[in-house]
């Protein structure tokens, strides 16, 4: 029924939920008013700067950090990303994205893994949530952030990384004995690394 819609909260006209109008108009103009004002409704909840990519899973701090003129200007791109931040935690956001990956398993965190120009941005983003702990990368090769920077980061980023894990201890060192698939643990993975190059 018209009424059981709560008209009144989604702004619709109240001659849609007066009893004499209710069975003449549900399968008419009353519901094609619904839709209207539902996808109104949603729109304004969500606007479609704040929306997930379907194809991508792309959040828009993915697409923030992707964008070629943020990795061209890393130091605008701070401000740019404090900014979103702040805007995706006034409405509710923050916490489903800031570590939510997309279909390449890439998070926010593990983009500027990978990025040393983004080496100022690995504190922010834990600041606003960021764990190192959480899971990223291919399912093939998934591991935890701080196995991803030990395996494939810069020595920068790993410097950055690590000044996190003691900034934010004891929770930034959550991942720290974590096993990856073959077993080791960053300090593991990263004597590894280390080995391997020499």
């Amino acid at each position: 029924r018209c009424s059981a819609l709560n008209f009144k909260q989604l702004g619709t006209n109240s001659d849609c939920s007066e009893p004499g109008h209710q069975q003449q108009r549900v399968s008419g103009s009353c519901q094609e008013l619904t839709r209207e004002r539902l996808r109104l409704h949603l729109q304004m909840r969500r606007p479609a700067e704040f929306a997930i990519d379907q194809d991508t899973l792309n959040t828009p701090i993915h697409r923030l950090l992707e964008s070629p003129e943020s990795r061209s200007k890393p130091s605008q791109t701070a401000d740019t990303l404090c900014r979103l931040l702040s805007d995706l935690a006034s409405v509710g956001y923050l916490g489903s994205y800031i570590n939510l990956a997309n279909r390449c398993g890439c998070t926010p965190l593990s983009i500027c893994l990978l990025t040393e120009q983004y080496s100022n941005l690995i504190s922010v983003l834990i600041s606003h949530g960021a764990q190192l702990h959480h899971l990223c990368g291919s399912l093939a090769d998934r591991c935890n952030h701080l196995h991803f920077a030990m395996s494939k980061a810069s020595p920068k980023i790993i410097d950055s990384t690590l000044d996190e894990v003691f900034r934010t201890y004891p929770s930034g060192a959550d991942g720290m004995y974590a096993l990856n698939r073959r077993g080791e643990t960053p300090k593991a993975a990263l004597m590894r690394r280390t080995e391997e190059a020499t």
